[in-house]
Order: structure tokens, then sequence, then C-alpha cells
């Protein structure tokens, strides 16, 4: 190719990348690291950074043999699925039991919220009660009931900076592979309801640096909420949002977005990925996936839907048992016996069972 074809091929390429979102284009650090390591999709260049403890990490196979392959932590998998082009989709979930229906249905990645827990665990409305220990022990039953990545809440951070530090240490330690923490005033509520105060922005971008400094795997994905739309307005949400993406956030959650204009302002003026929630019933218009992605949002969140699907069909199978006297009439809205053994991996705890336990007490009578 002759050198004006080719100065016109890279002015067509400069003028093509400079109409995507933020997100998708090559930051001059990527494009750096990319070009000294031969690599594409550095990212925010944690593969530079990786410890030599996840570098040098070996896989163990089924039969005890030792390789050098490294093993893909979960956190480096939802952090992979965070900077892929294609949208990622995390329904909420708040047991073990709902994380892994989640998983079985298909999805990538899974999210617990502060709300879900506060009704699972207290039976009250997402208005700051839930406890970090709390929190803690509900993230490590998820996430020992799945494989998929585990994005947790954990709302304001349970306090300051240094709150915000211990919060990643814990849950790092059970096996969350990404936080959200957000900007509100303590006690904290949930985003679509009124009354919400935000801190300065300074403080928040302490604690996101603080969050950035806590966690031990450079994958551990945090994404930093703004709740200023409601009290302060739209260009306030984006300013802090550009303000907490310089302090190393990977993701954007403004919540309470109340147009799709308003979610395209969010993906075109802020340089990281943006994190949006569809809440059924909030004060976000209901948007399906295929037109997120077309804005350009990096993850979706489906907090709620888990939550709310159950509470609904448990009150309606209540009323059918109190109107007839029998679930009859229900069976067909329920999963089966058989169904719910299987997919409680009942099978899997039969055959531990006969290799372990009758082997066992067979050898005993000898």
């Amino acid at each position: 190719m002759r050198r004006d074809q080719m100065n016109g091929l890279n002015k067509i390429l400069r003028k093509w990348e400079g109409d995507l979102p933020p997100r998708h284009r090559e930051t001059r650090r990527e494009g750096e690291l990319r070009k000294q390591t031969g690599k594409k999709n550095v990212g925010s260049g944690y593969e530079q950074i990786k410890s030599s403890r996840t570098a040098g990490r070996q896989h163990v196979s089924e039969r005890g043999g030792v390789s050098n392959r490294a093993v893909e932590t979960t956190a480096q998998r939802l952090r992979r699925l965070v900077e892929s082009r294609e949208i990622l989709v995390a329904p909420g979930a708040q047991d073990a039991l709902s994380a892994r229906l989640v998983e079985r249905a298909g999805f990538q990645a899974v999210f617990c919220g502060d709300y879900n827990a506060a009704a699972v665990l207290l039976g009250k409305p997402d208005y700051g009660f839930v406890t970090l220990p709390e929190m803690v022990e509900l993230l490590k039953r998820m996430a020992q009931a799945v494989s998929i990545p585990l994005i947790g809440d954990a709302g304001c951070g349970f306090g300051n900076a240094l709150n915000v530090y211990r919060t990643v240490q814990e849950y790092e330690r059970v096996g969350v592979a990404g936080i959200t923490i957000e900007d509100q005033v303590f006690p904290k509520r949930c985003g679509h309801m009124a009354g919400k105060q935000v801190i300065p922005s300074a403080e928040m971008v302490a604690k996101i640096q603080a969050a950035i400094s806590a966690r031990r795997d450079p994958a551990f994905v945090i994404c930093a909420r703004t709740d200023a739309i409601a009290p302060h307005g739209l260009d306030e949400a984006i300013a802090r949002g550009r303000a907490y993406a310089e302090a190393g956030a990977d993701l954007l959650w403004a919540d309470a977005v109340p147009s799709r204009e308003a979610m395209t302002r969010l993906v075109n003026e802020i340089p990281c990925g943006i994190f949006v929630a569809m809440i059924e019933g909030g004060k976000t218009p209901h948007t399906d996936v295929a037109e997120l992605e077309r804005i350009g949002v990096s993850v979706v969140i489906c907090g709620l839907m888990t939550l709310y699907a159950a509470a609904g069909g448990i009150r309606d199978a209540l009323e059918t048992l109190r109107r007839d006297g029998s679930t009859k009439k229900f069976l067909d809205r329920m999963i089966t016996f058989s169904d719910f053994n299987a997919l409680m991996g009942l099978p899997e705890i039969q055959k531990l069972e006969q290799k372990f336990v009758t082997t066992g007490a067979s050898k005993g009578k000898k």
C-alpha cells in the first residue's frame, strides 16, 4: 500500500475511533502497553501488574498432575467480561439458591445488592440497616454456591475510606469478584427512593483510592456509584463520574437515570464503562438489553427481578393454599420435587455418599 493510501486509511480510522463512546477507545496508556507487550485488549493494564502469586498459580488436574497453565480467577473473568464490547447482563440474587438459578439460566455473572440483603436477612427496606458482617456472610454463601463471578454491593462502604479499605478486603476474602460503592450520606437508602443526599466528591474519591489500595487481586473490579442525579442533577453526576473514573474506578454507576438520553450522555462523557440498573417500577425507563448495548452501556443489572419474582410467587402460593386448602391449582407454577433436588446437586451428593460413606461402612463391618 502506498504511503498516501496508508495516511488516508489512518485518518479514517482515527475519525471512526473518535466517534466511539469512551469505553471503546484505546487510551494512550493502553496503546503504549500494547506496543511494548504485543498484547491487545490491555484494558487498565492489570495484566502487567499481576502479583507473582496470581501469575505463578498452577493448575492441578483431576488426576493430581500439575501444569503451568494459570487459573483464571473470578475477578479476572469478571474484568474480561466488563471490558468486552458485548454488554454484560448480571441478574440480581439474594441467597445461594437464587444465585444458583442465575447461573443455571446461563448468565455469566450475578449481583447481590443491599436492597436484597435487607429483605432476606432482616425483612426490612433498603435503609442502611445491613451491617458489614451480615453482608460478608451472605456473599460468602453465594460465592460458594456458584462458579460465575459475584458482584457485591457495599452501599456507602460501611463508613469512611478506612471502612471501605476493610470492606474490600473482606469481600475479596470470601470470593467476591467486584464491588459497588456509592457516594450517599450514611445511612443510605435505595437509589430510587426519595430523600437522598450525597457526600462531597473528594470524600468519595478517597474511598475509591482506598478500595484500589486494598484489593489484592488487581483484577478485582471496582464500580463507583453516584446518587447525585436526584439531589443535584445530571451535570453534577457526570462531573462526579469523571472524577471517580480519574481516581481509578473501573465502572461508573449513576443510579436512577431518568432517560435514555441521560444514559447516552453518561456513556459519551465519562471515560470508563457505564453500569446501569434496571429496577422494575423504578425511576429509570425500562430498557431492553439490545438497546442498552446500542447506547454503549458496559454492564446492566436486573437487581431485584429474582427477589420480586420470589416474593410474588410465594405470596400467590400462600393465597392459593389459604383459599383452597390445597396447592393443587398452583403446581404448574412450582418447580417439581425431582427438579429442585437436581438443582441442589443431590445426584452429585449421592455419588459421594456411595463412594465414601457406603464404602467406608462396608469396610468397617469386615
